[in-house]
């Protein structure tokens, strides 16, 4: 059953509960497949993960298109990445544009 507020319909809004399994169940995925590029992770929400990858020698940019690209073979979802040196200043990186 579907309950709509007159301005809601107008704006064609439409309103749905939380799928929290599905979220929970994803993310497990996104974790299992996050090891396979580092064994140092730091679970900050349900939609954020920082990566300890201090020491490793490898070609940054290339190395972040292999973890997107694996992201989508694995689980078909986009990601957003940082490489910075602090997990704070990685989030600035992800989206330069809208900073």
């Amino acid at each position: 059953m579907q309950i709509f507020r007159p301005d809601l319909r107008v704006h064609q809004v439409v309103i749905f509960s939380s799928n929290y399994p599905l979220y929970g169940g994803t993310f497990q995925r996104v974790k299992t497949t996050l090891r396979e590029f580092g064994p140092n992770m730091e679970v900050y929400s349900i939609e954020e993960v920082f990566m300890g990858l201090h020491g490793m020698q490898v070609d940054w940019q290339g190395y972040g298109h292999k973890i997107r690209n694996t992201f989508w073979r694995n689980i078909r979802m986009p990601v957003g990445k940082g490489v910075a040196p602090v997990s704070w200043s990685s989030l600035l990186t992800v989206w330069p544009r809208l900073w």
